[in-house]
């Protein structure tokens, strides 16, 4: 991957954000953010001029990484207050991908249904080169 590209990893696991992370810089992104619920994820997207200030290119990130299953704020509330947004927000243009332990048909199916999911990935299941794929088929 030769252009920059930043992730954001929502995931109330410490353990599963810092695998991920790894897994992503490996697979060439250039910055990654955590958050660990939906609504401190939507926080974070919606202080565009801070970010920007602080983080340059790398905000918004190009990518998110979204766990369903989450105190707070789970993936489908965030999902459709993301998608809510992205009308509203003008940098607010990041691909999902969801990264979760389920796999469930409805859970798929539900996810699926927002536009601005691109993926169901399962946890346990996702390989380094099914990463790095997901995020290809979006920056390219």
């Amino acid at each position: 991957m030769k252009q920059r590209i930043s992730a954001l990893i929502v995931d109330d696991s410490e353990t599963n954000r810092y695998l991920l992370s790894r897994q992503l810089k490996v697979a060439g992104v250039t910055h990654v953010f955590e958050q660990n619920d939906g609504s401190t994820a939507i926080d974070f997207l919606e202080d565009e001029v801070k970010n920007e200030k602080l983080f340059g290119d790398n905000f918004p990130p190009s990518v998110i990484f979204l766990d369903l299953n989450m105190p707070i704020m789970d993936g489908f509330a965030f999902l459709d207050s993301y998608s809510q947004r992205m009308n509203t927000l003008s940098k607010m243009t990041s691909v999902v991908f969801i990264y979760s332990s389920s796999d469930r048909t409805d859970d798929v199916e539900r996810a699926m249904s927002h536009k601005c999911v691109a993926g169901f990935l399962v946890k346990g299941e996702t390989n380094l080169e099914q990463i790095k794929s997901s995020i290809q088929s979006v920056i390219s």
